[in-house]
């Protein structure tokens, strides 16, 4: 990473993402869930893929109603575990 301004850690719970800390220069998502497929991080791990997004406002893969009150721009989420990913 590069000066990141922040960073999420994301457990597969189900078929939700449990952003359970973060570490960040302002609050995003700890302790709330989401749908896998409503998550960046859920896309990572349901796709076993590292995701770069340069541009959140133009990735389909983002929704933006997520990020609109927050300062990320762009990010990058990798997935943890081989086959069956268990967190980003």
């Amino acid at each position: 990473m590069t000066g990141p301004d922040g960073v999420s850690v994301v457990l597969r719970d189900g078929d939700q993402c449990h952003y359970v800390d973060e570490d960040a220069i302002a609050p995003l998502w700890k302790g709330k869930r989401f749908p896998l497929e409503f998550s960046v991080a859920g896309w990572a791990m349901l796709h076993a893929e590292t995701v770069v997004i340069r541009d959140i406002y133009v990735d389909p893969r983002v929704v933006q109603a997520n990020y609109r009150l927050t300062f990320v721009n762009s990010l990058a989420m990798v997935p943890v575990g081989r086959k069956i990913p268990v967190a980003a």
